[in-house]
């Protein structure tokens, strides 16, 4: 078996453990309870995207009624007019999990014409506070309840850029014109920092926020925007923006060995009583396998290079996944080993675990040997 291969089916297997019984943390049957029962608007559409991922990678519709299932509770759920959901970004990642379910499934599921919505919505989060940008929360769009920040940016941003390049979405300024707006606004924030490493908000007076510290999901959501962005402009300044910003995680967030770690990590903070981080390095995982793709389509040397050494950041911690994991249900700090390894209990925290296990076996799969 080769690894690619390797890591295919290492992901299948951590999918049934995350879906299928005993574990069923996040039941394949059942999406609908996962936003009902758990509270959440924003894991249910990251956690539908793996399941759709892993569907494209091995040819399959395992989980095709889980994401139509998904699809129905966001139906159910999303009501802008009377404030649901609350947080701009938890709609961005339905927008963005709509439109990697079109690309598999095809247009005849509606999901174009949600993601549209939904970006319509994050524009109505817009307004001149702190010079732009969209809010955390849908109300009060005031400080000190609300605050500008990079996750919602982001989502709207790469959302924007994806929407202006899928084929099944009628042509629309408005797409590009918002994710160029949100760049600039980002660019000049002060929230990315010289070493590319993105803080979380900013306070009422417009400077950073020094407590929300950088994630690896914020390292790797603005890396989709910017790609669009460069294809459609062809400005290589903004792949040098998303490379200094992929690297920062790299240099800076990760322990020794070049194995991705958490911020909250670092001092023992990490759930299950915050079942947030649980997700972070999947997504960051996801994100910077498909910027190392996107990468060698340029032809250039140095970006292909640039790409070999993502991928190879990428094994590197598959490996150490796997083998610090032997049991096949995975936990928050991959670079320990971990052999006699029992989830938490908690079962979204747990279930989230299991999510950034399946989608850095993706990541690993996607770029190849």
């Amino acid at each position: 078996m080769n690894d690619a291969s390797r890591y295919l089916a290492a992901a299948q297997a951590a999918a049934q453990v995350l879906t299928g019984p005993p574990r069923s943390w996040f039941p394949a049957g059942d999406p609908g309870n996962w936003v009902n029962n758990y509270e959440d608007f924003w894991r249910t559409p990251n956690i539908l995207g793996a399941l759709v991922r892993l569907m494209k990678a091995d040819g399959s519709r395992t989980y095709e009624q889980t994401v139509l299932g998904g699809r129905a509770s966001f139906d159910q759920y999303w009501e802008p007019q009377w404030g649901t959901p609350s947080y701009y970004d938890d709609e961005g990642w339905w927008g963005m999990s709509f439109l990697d379910a079109d690309a598999l499934l095809g247009a005849s599921g509606g999901w174009t014409g949600r993601a549209v919505n939904v970006f319509n919505d994050l524009v109505a989060g817009w307004d001149g506070v702190n010079r732009g940008g969209v809010w955390q929360m849908r109300n009060p769009k005031s400080y000190p309840t609300n605050f500008k920040g990079s996750i919602s940016n982001e989502l709207y941003m790469a959302l924007g850029a994806r929407l202006a390049s899928s084929p099944g979405v009628a042509p629309d300024p408005a797409y590009l014109a918002g994710a160029r707006a949100v760049w600039a606004w980002l660019d000049a924030s002060g929230l990315i920092d010289d070493q590319g490493l993105i803080w979380g908000e900013l306070d009422a007076n417009g400077q950073v926020y020094r407590p929300n510290v950088p994630c690896t999901y914020t390292q790797g959501v603005v890396l989709t925007g910017l790609w669009g962005l460069y294809a459609a402009s062809a400005d290589a300044a903004l792949l040098d923006r998303a490379q200094q910003i992929a690297q920062g995680a790299i240099d800076h967030m990760t322990w020794p060995g070049s194995i991705l770690r958490e911020s909250c990590e670092v001092n023992g903070s990490c759930g299950p009583s915050d079942t947030n981080p649980a997700l972070f390095k999947g997504i960051y995982a996801r994100s910077l396998a498909e910027l190392a793709v996107n990468l060698r389509s340029t032809g250039s040397p140095a970006r292909v290079a640039a790409a070999d050494a993502y991928a190879a950041f990428l094994r590197t911690n598959a490996d150490a996944v796997l083998a610090n994991y032997p049991g096949g249900v995975y936990g928050m700090d991959w670079h320990t080993p971990s052999h006699g390894y029992q989830p938490t209990g908690n079962t979204v925290y747990d279930g989230c675990l299991q999510f950034s296990a399946i989608e850095l076996f993706l990541a690993a799969e996607r770029v190849g040997a």
